[in-house]
Order: structure tokens, then C-alpha cells, then sequence
């Protein structure tokens, strides 16, 4: 009791910098510990089935039975009916690859062991391969000695001349018809373009004439026109004519109410008043 007692004693006087010294007062720190526990007890509710839940002054509380998602939540982990995952804290639960009755893989736990050789029959094969790579090695020797010569002969020997002078021959023969298809062509394109400059011609003679009727029978409807107007001045009224032409219509008065048919017949007219 007396250590314990010196222990509280000495963390009550222990200075701290900017703060005044307080001693320990066991009566004043018991009655606080009296309030915090009567605190908690009111913040604890319980449920139906006895479990506490969060509730009162005390603040947010995880009992043992709750755990908390990353909607903020808490959630019982006896319910069943929701799935771990996402912000849980657990992995979700995922069907096994085997069943239970499906053996162990060959793989596992088995040590593979070559098959016995017998040491008279691989001297025997080691023999035999020696020869085979032997014979090969020289088969495969030959051979390229071979494609090598006919390389030689075809660049610096006898057939490398004959080729020679195969291709200028072959050359000679196609410039030569390369000169003959070079003049056909340029008959044709001779031939072609003087067609094509007779059409031009015959196309702008066309059009000159064609031009050359438009103003005629241009020149010949505004003559028609003019000869006209001359026509129709003859019955202008004027200052000199004015009395003749209103005695003229006085004694030969015209009247406009008349119907007339599909035909243009005068049906019905009125009276003149």
C-alpha cells in the first residue's frame, strides 16, 4: 500500500513546464473514477438477446460481438445473411478447386527414377552413334562441297560466260523491242492527237455558229419588238388627239359585264344604262 501510495504521490508532483503542481487527492480521484463508470453504465444498452449496442452520452462503442464496414455501420457478426467482402476485413468464400474424394496429383510426393540401363547395350549405342554423326558429318560435308563448286562455276567459270553472254543477248533483244513498242505508241498518240484537235476544231466551228444564230435571232426579235412599239404608237393618246379619241369612245361606248362559256362565247350581257 505504502509503495503504491508513494508511486501516485510522486506521478501528482512530477512538474510539468507551464503548468502549476497539483498534489493527488484519492478521494477527488475516486469520485471521478465513480462518475466515469456510472457514465459508461448509462451509454450501455442491451438488446433482446443481451448483447450491448450503442446508445446514450457515451459515445461510439464496438463491443465484441461488432464489427464495422466502410459504410460507417455496425453490423452483428452472428447474422447470416450478410456475405463478407468489400470492407469486412474478410475474404470472401470461394469454392475449392478438388473435392474431397479426388486423389493426390501425380505430381506431388512422387520421385521419378530413370529406367535401368544396361551397361554392355549402351556401350554398344554409344558405338552406333558414334558412327551415325560420323556418316552424316561427311554426308552433310559432301553435300555442301558440292553446292559450293556449282556456286563457283556459276560466278567465275565456263557457265558464268555463257550466262554472260546469255543476258546481252536477252538484254539486245528486249531493247530491240522496246524501240519497236516505244514507235507504235508514238503513232498512236500522233494519231490520237490529231483526232483530238480536229474534234476541238469542229467544236469551236460549232459553237461560233451557234453563237452567230443566237445573235441573229436575237438581232431579229428586238426588230420585232421595235416595229411593234411603232405599231402601238400609232393609237397612243396624245395632246393633238385627246377630243378625237373621247368623242370616239362616247358615240362607240363598249361594255365589259358579259359571262362566256368553255368556249369562249359571250353567254349572257348586260344592258347598257
Amino acid at each position: 500500500m505504502d509503495k503504491s501510495r508513494r508511486g501516485r504521490e510522486s506521478h501528482a508532483t512530477s512538474v510539468t513546464p507551464g503548468r502549476p503542481v497539483e498534489k493527488y487527492d484519492e478521494a477527488k480521484g475516486a469520485g471521478q473514477a465513480e462518475a466515469g463508470t456510472q457514465t459508461e453504465e448509462q451509454g450501455e444498452e442491451k438488446d433482446g438477446r443481451g448483447r450491448l449496442v450503442q446508445g446514450g452520452s457515451a459515445g461510439p462503442r464496438r463491443g465484441r460481438g461488432r464489427m464495422r464496414i466502410a459504410a460507417g455501420r455496425t453490423l452483428s457478426r452472428d447474422r447470416k445473411d450478410i456475405k463478407p467482402g468489400r470492407g469486412t476485413g474478410r475474404r470472401p468464400w470461394r469454392e475449392p478447386s478438388k473435392s474431397r474424394t479426388d486423389p493426390v496429383a501425380k505430381s506431388k510426393g512422387r520421385i521419378k527414377v530413370p529406367p535401368p540401363v544396361d551397361p554392355a547395350e549402351m556401350v554398344v549405342l554409344k558405338d552406333r552413334y558414334s558412327e551415325y554423326q560420323l556418316l552424316t558429318r561427311a554426308l552433310r560435308l559432301e553435300f555442301k562441297e558440292e553446292v559450293l563448286r556449282k556456286k563457283y562455276e556459276e560466278e567465275t567459270g565456263s557457265l558464268a560466260e555463257e550466262r554472260a553472254r546469255q543476258e546481252a543477248e536477252e538484254h539486245r533483244a528486249l531493247m530491240a523491242w522496246n524501240n519497236q513498242e516505244n514507235l507504235r505508241l508514238l503513232k498512236l498518240r500522233i494519231q490520237r492527237i490529231r483526232v483530238e484537235e480536229e474534234e476541238a476544231e469542229r467544236k469551236q466551228q460549232e459553237a461560233a455558229v451557234k453563237r452567230e444564230r443566237e445573235q441573229q435571232e436575237f438581232i431579229r426579235e428586238r426588230e420585232q419588238e421595235i416595229l411593234q412599239l411603232q405599231e402601238d404608237a400609232k393609237n397612243f393618246i396624245t395632246m393633238e388627239n385627246l377630243d378625237q379619241r373621247i368623242e370616239d369612245a362616247l358615240d362607240n361606248p363598249k361594255n365589259y359585264n358579259f359571262a362566256i362559256d368553255r368556249e369562249g362565247r359571250v353567254v349572257k350581257q348586260t344592258t347598257l344604262q
